[in-house]
């Protein structure tokens, strides 16, 4: 059932007014393992970490003009340690200017990681940091780090991806 495979953040309590910090419906809404739905709206995460950890897990949202998550505090947006996780049509900012560590998406063992119509942004360090690259793909998508390229390493496969890299 189609409509059962998708969770609204806001109906876990986000509230997506860029002021509120949505981490605990976030967390709560990963928890389900099933595809996050993020509307459109401004959604804060500075409480901890978003971690995914079931394979083919989605998160998406109505455009990367229209959806967007934004960090501004230490540590990383979100986790993936799954299979099969996709990101797709979002904006991710992992944007504060004191922040030093912490990445916008972090992927430690994961592999077959999409990220799909995304604009992705970090004020400092790097933007994306994939260790395990095995089938990882990033399609149509805009990344901006002011500092840091992004630690891709090998085997990615990148189909129209600007990336405006600042470094030292």
């Amino acid at each position: 059932n189609r409509a059962t495979d998708f969770v609204s953040i806001k109906d876990f309590g986000a509230v997506g007014d860029g002021v509120t910090d949505d981490t605990a419906a976030f967390v709560a809404a990963a928890a389900t393992g099933r595809t996050l739905w993020i509307p459109q709206g401004t959604f804060l995460v500075n409480g901890g970490t978003v971690t995914l950890s079931t394979n083919g897990q989605e998160v998406r949202g109505e455009g990367n003009t229209k959806s967007l998550v934004v960090k501004r505090t230490n540590g990383n947006l979100f986790t993936v340690s799954a299979n099969y996780v996709v990101f797709r049509d979002l904006q991710l900012n992992n944007d504060s200017a004191s922040i030093l560590t912490g990445y916008t998406i972090y992927s430690s063992n994961a592999s077959n990681l999409g990220i799909v119509n995304c604009v992705l942004h970090k004020s400092k360090d790097t933007v994306i940091r994939v260790e395990k690259p095995n089938q990882n793909y990033i399609e149509n998508c805009y990344i901006r780090s002011e500092e840091h390229t992004s630690e891709l390493q090998s085997h990615v496969r990148i189909s129209y991806a600007v990336f405006c890299l600042k470094k030292k």
